[in-house]
C-alpha cells in the first residue's frame, strides 16, 4: 500500500495481534496528489462521507455535484480502489463499532483526510449504521501536535456543550498510545447561504457574555498577541491605544467560516472548535467569517477587501453587536488586532499574503500602526 496511506494501518490494526480480520474496500480520491477522501462502496454511506467536505468555490461545488450524481446513479467515477484489512480486536475499531451499537460488527465508515503536510494532521471519519445511514463523526489524530489540537477541542466542547447554541456535544472519546479521538453526532445540512446571515448574527450575539467585562490585556488571545508581537512597533502602537479597554468576552470559535457551519431546518451547528476560547475576543469571529470568505472563496483584491472591511464596520447589525460587546468606540483597532492574529499567530497556508496586505492597507488608511 502507498506509504501515504500508512495511517490506515495505524488506525485499523494498531498494536493488535495478527488474526482474522475484515476486508475493507474504499474508493480513494486525491487532491494535489495526496489522499483526500476515502469513500465506502455503499452509495448512502459515500454520499454521507462527501457531506464532511464543504466546498465553497464554484469549481469545487460543481465537481462535488458531478460526483454525487455519479454515485446516485451507480456510475463509474474517478479515483482508485484500495483494499486493506481491519482487525476487529484493534481498540480503535472496537470504538468505531460501538458508535452504532454493534460492538462485534465491522464498522462502516468513510474518511476525509486532513492536510498530510501539517504536523497536526487530523482525520474525520463518518461512521454509518448497517443501513449506511450516518450516525457519528469521529475526529482522530496520530501525531503529538494533532493530539494537542484534539485535546483542546475535546476539553472546550465538554465545558460548553449544552450551555451555548450551535455547539455539538461529544458522544464518545478514545485514547491510546498513538491515537487520540472523540466523536460527535452526524449533522446534516449545508453551509450558510445569503438568506442565513441573520441567523448567524443572532448566534454570535448569543455567545456574548454580558454578565462580565474583561480588559483586553487579560484575554488569552490578546496575551498571545502581546507575546508574539512584543518587538512589532505597529502592533505595540495599536496595543497602547486599546489594551486597557474593557469588553464583554465571547465564546470564540476561532475559525468561524461557512465551511465549518451546518444549517438544517433552521438549526445551526458549528463544527471544528480547535481554535476555540471560552473567554474569547469579541468581533473576531464576525471579522473572520466576512474576510476569510472574501479572501479564500471570492478571491477579492486588497482594495476591495479594505472597502468591505470598512462597510462591515459601518453596518447597523455590526454596530449593534459592537455596542452589545462594548467595543463600539474602537472597532477599527479590534479589527486590526484580528488581522495581526491571523498573520502572526495562525499563519494560514492559504490567504496569508492577502491578509497581510489587507492589514497594511487598513493600518495606513486609518493611521493606527503598520504591518
Amino acid at each position: 500500500m502507498n506509504t501515504e496511506l500508512n495511517f490506515l494501518t495505524s488506525l485499523f490494526r494498531g498494536n493488535a495481534q495478527s488474526g482474522r480480520g475484515f476486508g475493507v474496500t474504499l474508493r480513494l480520491l486525491k487532491r494535489a496528489g495526496r489522499p483526500f477522501l476515502l469513500l465506502p462502496r455503499e452509495p448512502r454511506a459515500a454520499v454521507g462521507t462527501l457531506a464532511l467536505y464543504a466546498p465553497q468555490s464554484a469549481h469545487a461545488k460543481a465537481a462535488r455535484a458531478v460526483l454525487l450524481w455519479a454515485i446516485g446513479l451507480r456510475l463509474p467515477w474517478l479515483g482508485e480502489t484500495i483494499c486493506f484489512e481491519m482487525l476487529p480486536e484493534a481498540p480503535f475499531v472496537r470504538f468505531l463499532s460501538s458508535l452504532h451499537g454493534a460492538a462485534t460488527a465491522p464498522p462502516r465508515f468513510g474518511i476525509l483526510a486532513g492536510n498530510p503536510a501539517s504536523p497536526g494532521q487530523r482525520f474525520l471519519l463518518l461512521c454509518c449504521n448497517a443501513e449506511g445511514e450516518p450516525v457519528a463523526v469521529v475526529k482522530a489524530a496520530l501525531t503529538q501536535r494533532g493530539h494537542e489540537l484534539i485535546q483542546h477541542e475535546q476539553s472546550l466542547l465538554s465545558a460548553i456543550a449544552g450551555k451555548f447554541k450551535g455547539v455539538p456535544a461529544i458522544i464518545g472519546t478514545f485514547r491510546c498510545a498513538e491515537i487520540l479521538a472523540f466523536a460527535i453526532s452526524f449533522f446534516a445540512g449545508n453551509s450558510p447561504r445569503k438568506f442565513d446571515q441573520e441567523q448567524l448574527r443572532s448566534l454570535l450575539n448569543s455567545w456574548v457574555d454580558t454578565q462580565r467585562t474583561v480588559p483586553l490585556s487579560e484575554m488569552p488571545d490578546w496575551l498571545k498577541l502581546e507575546q508574539v508581537c512584543a518587538a512589532h512597533p505597529g502592533f505595540q502602537g495599536l496595543a497602547q491605544r486599546v489594551r486597557s479597554q474593557r469588553v464583554h468576552p465571547c465564546l470564540e470559535h476561532g475559525d468561524f467560516t461557512p465551511w465549518n457551519i451546518k444549517i438544517s431546518e433552521g438549526v445551526c451547528t458549528v463544527l471544528d472548535w480547535e481554535r476555540g476560547e471560552l473567554t474569547g475576543m469579541p468581533g473576531w469571529d464576525w471579522f473572520h467569517y466576512a474576510l476569510q470568505t472574501a479572501i479564500l472563496v471570492k478571491r477579492q483584491p486588497t482594495l476591495a477587501l479594505a472597502n468591505q472591511a470598512e462597510a462591515l464596520l459601518a453596518a447597523d447589525s455590526f454596530n449593534t453587536y459592537a455596542t452589545r460587546c462594548g467595543f463600539a468606540g474602537f472597532a477599527r483597532e479590534l479589527l486590526l488586532s484580528y488581522l495581526f492574529n491571523v498573520v502572526e499567530i495562525i499563519k494560514p497556508s492559504e490567504g496569508g499574503i492577502q491578509t497581510r496586505e489587507l492589514l497594511t492597507e487598513l493600518a495606513q488608511r486609518w493611521q493606527i500602526g503598520s504591518a
